[in-house]
């Protein structure tokens, strides 16, 4: 299992064997389909974008980020809080600032020497 793809999928399927009140009707309603989508979905005979998998995980009172496994940077999530809560003025200057201590990229440094060099 590499790609988010097949997470989602492995991570749903555990999600519906453990909740089996949960009827793949009720799932594909959420999602959009009928109970057949469903079937061919968990089988891998059908893909779901993310529309489709944000409904399903909220089925199961998860978000699309928790389905995904994918958790934020704490202290990332603490500075894009506090940019929101800037004044328009003061969100562009804040930008800047961010921007000008951005490191210009790492010059290529040579492994080998090319033919003919001493």
């Amino acid at each position: 299992m590499g790609s988010l793809i097949d997470l989602a999928r492995a991570r749903l399927v555990r999600w519906m064997e453990a909740n089996p009140k949960i009827t793949q009707t009720e799932i594909g309603r959420a999602a959009g389909h009928n109970q057949g989508w469903v079937s061919k979905y968990k089988l891998g005979q059908q893909d779901a974008d993310v529309d489709e998998l944000a409904a399903m995980a909220r089925v199961f009172g998860h978000t699309l980020m928790e389905l995904l496994d994918l958790r934020p940077d704490p202290k990332e999530r603490e500075l894009v809080e506090a940019y929101r809560q800037l004044r328009p003025e003061a969100r562009t200057l804040a930008t800047q600032m961010l921007q000008a201590m951005i490191p210009p990229p790492a010059e290529r440094v040579r492994t080998r020497a090319r033919t003919g060099d001493k």
